[in-house]
């Protein structure tokens, strides 16, 4: 569709440089004589649905939009219709300086558009828009002859581009005269768009909805289109752009590995305009006292994440060499365990890593091991793999292409005192 429309909008603006003739009204432009424009050279649409496509948006079978045609007895019996035309009068009167009718009464707008006459669409003759096989095969022809496209005729009653554009300096230049030797002149000012005011939303409503009807898709209240405009024009102009440009350039710092002082928090009024910043504080760390493999390896300054040496301090007790040490995790750290274990592997890798017994593990709100739990239930699951055992209690399977699982555990020390673990990390082959 949108190369019928490119297409048939190209010709239309050709046609009207041979002609020289007026612009078309509005409302049957927008509404009815540009629809079938589209409509009239392409050619029939596959009505068939597409059953082989997996998207189920393209199960459903296309079909044109259809145009809305313009009379006198659409604006009496349709609410759209009307408001279309009259908001769309007053805001281009607005344009020219002139003083829009918006307190007309709708009576004189209604006798007013009775004495309108739209002269009945035709089509033009000879233009048809080409299917991608005919397109195809036009280009194979021509590919096959040498790939020499065809010469446009001289005399086709196209203006010169260099004479087009002097005719309109030239038009603006004899305006700017008249303005200055005392006549009206000729100006144009934009009407900035503000969701608060009726008028501009009356127009903005009405067009949206029947644009809507033209594609057969629901329409869309005062109300509902005033907070869709609220919510998109100022977000993309202003607030969406400023909070993108403050959170890259808080990237730049994180990927040139920036100690957290030189992070930054923002806050932004842009009411008044007020931009405060302020240096974020550290998360919150949990102290874990662990033993093993991971004790060792952390005293002996082995154990290094995201470029920088795990946060660990000796304990009281654990001061010499091997002994237990306070690991000082936020909520950044993960316990990563590389390859799908077993449930029992798992069990033996926290004691050697950590000296710490595995009293609970669960996934999302599904526990799958506790030390509680019924033995026949625990001697049955040991033995199986953990993504195994995910799908067995969750009845949800993983998928092949996800990278890894997350796990939440439970542990208890020697001396049967809960120690808090960040989450685990299993990260599948």
């Amino acid at each position: 569709m949108h190369a019928c429309t490119a297409a048939e909008l190209l010709l239309r603006n050709k046609e009207r440089e041979r002609e020289r003739a007026p612009p078309p009204l509005h409302f049957p432009e927008t509404a009815e004589r540009v629809p079938k424009a589209q409509l009239s050279p392409c050619p029939p649409p596959p009505y068939a649905p597409i059953v082989a496509s997996p998207d189920p948006l393209l199960l459903l079978p296309p079909s044109p939009f259809s145009s809305l045609p313009f009379s006198p007895a659409n604006l009496l019996w349709d609410f759209h219709f009307f408001r279309y035309v009259k908001s769309f009068a007053n805001l281009r009167a607005l344009n020219y300086g002139l003083e829009g009718e918006a307190h007309w009464d709708d009576e004189k707008f209604k006798l007013k558009l009775a004495q309108v006459e739209v002269p009945a669409f035709k089509p033009k003759d000879g233009v048809k828009i080409q299917t991608p096989e005919e397109a195809e095969a036009e280009a194979k022809a021509k590919e096959a002859a040498g790939g020499a496209a065809a010469a446009p005729e001289a005399g086709d009653g196209l203006m010169d581009v260099d004479q087009q554009c002097a005719e309109i300096v030239a038009a603006l230049t004899a305006v700017k005269q008249a303005e200055f030797s005392g006549g009206h002149g000729f100006k144009v000012t934009p009407v900035e768009f503000d969701k608060d005011v009726d008028e501009h939303m009356q127009f903005v409503t009405s067009c949206s909805n029947l644009r809507a009807r033209n594609y057969k898709i629901p329409e869309a209240d005062l109300h509902r289109s005033r907070l869709i405009a609220g919510k998109i024009i100022p977000a993309i102009a202003t607030t969406t752009a400023l909070v993108a440009g403050l959170v890259c350039l808080e990237l730049f710092k994180v990927a040139q590995g920036k100690p957290l002082e030189e992070l930054k928090n923002g806050f932004v009024n842009l009411a008044v305009p007020v931009f405060a910043f302020s240096e974020p504080q550290p998360p919150a760390k949990t102290q874990a006292r662990v033993t093993g493999r991971f004790a060792h390896e952390a005293q002996a300054g082995k154990l290094v994440k995201a470029g920088r040496p795990v946060d660990v301090s000796p304990a009281a007790e654990g001061a010499e060499e091997g002994g237990a040490v306070l690991w000082n995790w936020t909520a950044w750290d993960k316990v990563d365990v590389t390859g799908d274990l077993t449930l029992k592997e798992l069990v033996a890798h926290f004691t050697d890593e950590f000296g710490l017994e595995l009293t609970m593990l669960s996934h999302g709100v599904s526990i799958l091991f506790s030390f509680f739990q019924n033995k026949k239930k625990t001697k049955e699951r040991m033995p199986m793999k953990l993504t195994e055992l995910v799908e067995h209690v969750t009845g949800n399977p993983v998928l092949p292409a996800q990278k890894y699982v997350i796990f939440e555990a439970m542990c208890s020390d020697e001396d049967g005192e809960d120690v808090d673990l960040p989450c685990i990390r299993v990260i599948l082959p």
